[in-house]
């Protein structure tokens, strides 16, 4: 009886006590440094963008070694053909990070859309990430929002540190990630070897499953709105190049993938 009784105490209790064990996610973050595998080189590559059959977009990324200890990645990504007339948007994209730890420093993300330009920009330390945002013509006030959590990585970190790890069938890697708005918790699932082909060549690829929670301002996750699963094929060589992602989100399914990449050494 006594535990039938603790059962069904659990069970009606639960939601009330929901805010103190959702704090425990943080304890399921994956201890990550730098792994064994050779440094990314510098590099220029293109991808292009796309929902089912239309592509929709391309992308330029250029990624350098900056002055001093620090790298340095520049996106310029626009739409593209018929989805360009019904949907304008130019993004601009510039990120910094710390090449001995791999941890990010500063990043800036500019949007132009028909009619408005939406500005963020976003500063990391250890136990924080601070960001500003702000529209022009100006709307709202420019917002700035401090995140109280340790260890965050922006896009290009988190592709950086992930790729540096052994990535072995049934490893599995969770961290915190900021693109440049909000926080989200991802989960990298490794489900082994593949063979993928794109940009006029067939690469040997690893293959990984993404799982996305959204990181509400109380620190407590939540499912993410839009995006339900992604996956994603990593070169198997030296260069652990990003291959191909596809998504399922809200409007369906959506994918990018390399059609170009060009090293500087």
């Amino acid at each position: 009886m006594k535990r039938w009784l603790l059962a069904l105490w659990i069970v009606v209790a639960a939601p009330l006590l929901e805010p103190a064990w959702a704090a425990d996610w943080r304890d399921s973050l994956t201890p990550l440094k730098p792994g064994n595998e050779a440094p990314i080189r510098p590099l220029n590559a293109t991808y292009k963008f796309g929902w089912t059959a239309l592509t929709a977009a391309s992308a330029e990324f250029e990624f350098t070694h900056a002055k001093g200890s620090q790298m340095k990645l520049t996106v310029h990504a626009r739409t593209t053909g018929a989805v360009r007339a019904l949907w304008r948007m130019d993004s601009d994209h510039v990120a910094y990070c710390d090449a001995a730890t791999l941890r990010p420093i500063r990043l800036e993300q500019t949007e132009t859309y028909k009619s408005k330009t939406e500005i963020s920009n976003a500063a990391f330390s250890p136990d924080w990430v601070e960001r500003w945002r702000e529209t022009k013509p100006a709307g709202d006030p420019p917002k700035k929002r401090r995140v109280n959590l340790a260890g965050v990585y922006d896009l290009q970190t988190a592709l950086l540190i992930i790729r540096s790890q052994r990535l072995l069938p049934g490893d599995v890697y969770r961290l915190i990630v900021f693109p440049a708005k909000s926080p989200y918790l991802a989960e990298i699932d490794v489900i082994g070897k593949d063979t993928v082909k794109v940009a006029g060549a067939t690469y040997p690829a690893i293959k990984c499953q993404i799982k996305l929670q959204g990181i509400t301002k109380a620190l407590t996750l939540e499912p993410h709105k839009k995006f339900k699963e992604a996956f994603a094929w990593m070169s198997d060589d030296r260069d652990r190049l990003l291959l191909k992602i596809k998504a399922e989100i809200f409007v369906g399914s959506v994918w990018a993938e390399l059609t170009s990449v060009k090293f500087a050494d």
